[in-house]
């Protein structure tokens, strides 16, 4: 397996940020981008850091097609995802949730003003954990499955560029019994730790090691994520 990874020190949401990114390699991009990732909290760089990787996509595509990058990062509380300024009504090409809608009171709320901030033919990246442990920032309200998604995001707005998920019942066992991380602290594992481990026999009085790869088995997501085109 390919370890060229977008998180390499995150396993939990390589297969999602590879999937985001052939999302985002494949669009025509304007001469000027303006982007915005909400979030919930720093989590150590305020730069972005552990956070999220897509604005690390774009610095990327920037840099390879030239296009001019104004990237913004408000965070909560000083912006809420529920009631965004006035004045940003379709304001950005790219829109950023990533890890975010699970901590909001009222993400149908959010899922509105996400909507009325992008761009008509902008795009919306947005992921959440699944069978994920609470980890408030501050709160942790929601978990969005699937049929979730497609409630919040609906056809009718949103052409859906990308849909995904990660992770299976035998990936949630070995997580919550191996993962000292739950729920914060760094990365628990690499994702070249990952592919090894999947090589790894493990004792008979443990717990294997699952396959590294991507998919689910439709039951046990671990993280979900969506890229749509506005409408």
């Amino acid at each position: 397996m390919d370890v060229v990874s977008w998180s390499p020190e995150d396993h939990l949401r390589h297969f999602a940020y590879a999937d985001i990114w052939a999302c985002l390699e494949s669009i025509r991009w304007l001469p000027t981008v303006c982007a915005m990732e909400l979030a919930s909290a720093f989590y150590g760089d305020p730069e972005g850091g552990w956070r999220t990787h897509v604005r690390t996509m774009l610095q990327a595509l920037r840099d390879r097609d030239g296009f001019v990058l104004d990237y913004q990062t408000p965070v909560y509380p000083g912006v809420d995802v529920e009631s965004l300024p006035t004045g940003w009504s379709e304001s950005f090409d790219l829109v950023c949730a990533d890890q975010l809608l699970e901590h909001v009171r009222r993400p149908w709320v959010a899922a509105e003003e996400l909507w009325r901030v992008t761009k008509p033919g902008g795009l919306l990246v947005v992921s959440t954990p699944g069978l994920y442990p609470i980890h408030p920032s501050p709160l942790d309200c929601w978990r969005i499955l699937p049929d979730g998604y497609r409630v919040l995001f609906p056809d009718e707005r949103w052409m859906t560029r990308a849909r995904g998920a990660w992770g299976d019942a035998a990936r949630v066992a070995w997580e919550y019994a191996h993962n000292e991380a739950f729920p914060y602290g760094p990365p628990h594992m690499t994702v070249e730790s990952a592919v090894q481990l999947t090589t790894w026999s493990a004792p008979p009085d443990e717990l294997p090691h699952p396959p590294y790869a991507p998919g689910t088995d439709d039951r046990c997501p671990l993280i979900l994520w969506w890229v749509g085109e506005k409408r």
